[in-house]
């Protein structure tokens, strides 16, 4: 459940590692059922294997971080297999950063992930990593939220409440993306921090 709004189901993102986030499970009724792996192609590409059954299990989906880009690149099956189509997930607007477009496998619909601060799904005004999974087309009605549980450290990074079925496909890619947005924007403050706050956001 997101604050007063019923969820159909909520998968928790619990960090695997110790000192970082690169080993990620997802858990639905307290039993880990996707596991998403973070490493780096050539040319410094980092990107998120989503692997299901076990963490040395088959490989279901793909992330990648483009190192000149600012929002990132989904693939539904083996990221290595060259004959899929990755799907852009692109900001809105590459200044504010505040949502990210993309188009649903096979549908071609277009659905948005928009950063929200709305206290009925849980979320916090000063949270800059909430965001909200929307249809566009439908008035903005919101399928999903992403909200962030962990502000110090702690293993349980955030939540994915569903209000919708969206189909195991969908599904699969709204994770993909939510989870490639976090990481982007979690190394886009690294390097601004890293920077004193200016000049490292264009790398990331």
């Amino acid at each position: 459940m997101a604050g007063s709004i019923q969820a159909i189901k909520t998968y928790h993102v619990v960090n695997a590692g110790t000192f970082t986030t690169r080993n990620v499970e997802l858990h639905h009724a307290n039993m880990p059922f996707l596991w998403a792996q973070q490493d780096t192609w050539k040319m410094g590409v980092p990107k998120i294997r989503f692997r299901t059954q076990s963490p040395t299990g088959p490989v279901i989906a793909g992330a990648k971080l483009p190192v000149f880009a600012r929002g990132v690149d989904v693939v539904l099956g083996d990221p290595e297999d060259k004959s899929l189509t990755w799907t852009a997930v692109e900001p809105d607007n590459s200044f504010t950063l505040s949502s990210y477009s993309f188009r649903g496998y096979g549908s071609g619909h277009l659905y948005t992930w928009k950063r929200t601060h709305n206290h009925a799904f849980g979320s916090s005004r000063l949270s800059g990593s909430d965001f909200k999974l929307v249809d566009p087309s439908n008035g903005d009605k919101v399928l999903a939220v992403y909200i962030k549980d962990s502000f110090m450290g702690g293993p349980n990074l955030g939540h994915i409440d569903y209000f919708v079925e969206l189909g195991q496909d969908l599904e699969l890619q709204t994770i993909a993306s939510i989870l490639g947005i976090e990481e982007r924007l979690r190394r886009r403050r690294r390097g601004n921090a890293a920077a004193g706050g200016g000049g490292a956001a264009a790398a990331c």
